[in-house]
């Protein structure tokens, strides 16, 4: 086997508080994140050097770029090198769905598979760890995780139950440093109640799901009210920012209800595609 390829799915999170500030500068999470059916694809073929090409001429292919640093991560504890990247990249960037993240952990997965698998899911999780907090878990592939620590630690967690979600793309962007250190400044404002968020996911409860869905970056990116407001009134049973934004979706019982929201927060100006849990 010569090329493999993966598909790079998004990321939303159904809840997710900043806990504080660490002496390293990094901050303490709790979050439970869940994959989309909204992707990127990843191509990654056997050549002598590490190299990478993308459909987005505007996305840099240079050694910031997660894909290079997951084949690097994964090639220095294989003892070997040499693979070509291409991504095929659908998914915004600085949205909060993890678009790099799980670029890079698509790499991760493409060249375990190319290379016959020589790492385990948890030593491939622990490699992705090295290139950031959210790869090890879009390394999973889907499904939902509680993330904790930095949002390298990760737990099971049950997945939402069968549903659609429109996925809202805010009209600025704004860096997850950034957006840290917006929250930083800010006094604490607006509490989750994970408990009753946990419990809703095990019933597979979705109105209480929808209820008990909790972003803290909310406080920081006040665009997202507006947003919110819009897929409420046009039916969600709940909706969230997600990451440190500004992307929001919201929660649908049924693929119609989905359809019809999407539509009219299209008419209102806003980039809306429709998608499912995976």
């Amino acid at each position: 086997m010569k090329q493999v390829t993966e598909l790079a799915y998004g990321k939303i999170n159904l809840y997710l508080d900043v806990l504080g500030k660490r002496k390293d500068g990094y901050h303490n999470i709790k979050s439970v994140m869940q994959t989309v059916s909204l992707s990127d694809t990843v191509t990654v073929t056997k050549a002598e050097t590490v190299s990478m090409t993308c459909s987005d001429p505007t996305l840099t292919c240079g050694e910031d770029n997660l894909c290079i640093q997951a084949a690097r991560v994964f090639f220095a504890a294989y003892g070997r090198s040499g693979c070509h990247v291409h991504l095929n990249k659908t998914l915004p960037r600085q949205a909060g769905m993890g678009g790099g993240s799980a670029d890079g952990a698509a790499v991760l997965r493409g060249l375990n598979r190319l290379y016959g698998e020589p790492f385990p899911l948890g030593n491939l999780c622990a490699l992705g760890a090295k290139i950031g907090a959210d790869v090890p878990f879009c390394v999973l592939g889907g499904g939902a995780a509680l993330a904790e620590g930095i949002g390298e630690i990760l737990s099971p967690f049950p997945s939402l139950p069968p549903c659609h979600l429109v996925v809202v793309g805010g009209k600025s962007r704004i860096s997850t440093p950034k957006a840290y250190g917006v929250l930083d400044t800010l006094p604490s404002m607006g509490q989750g109640n994970f408990d009753a968020f946990a419990a809703a996911m095990k019933k597979g409860d979705l109105t209480a799901i929808g209820q008990a869905l909790y972003n803290r970056f909310e406080d920081a990116v006040p665009e997202s009210q507006v947003i919110l407001e819009h897929l409420l009134k046009n039916g969600a049973c709940g909706a969230r920012m997600t990451g440190s934004g500004a992307t929001v979706y919201g929660l649908f019982s049924d693929k119609l209800s989905a359809d019809t929201a999407c539509r009219a927060l299209r008419a209102a100006g806003y980039t809306a595609v429709t998608a499912t849990p995976v």
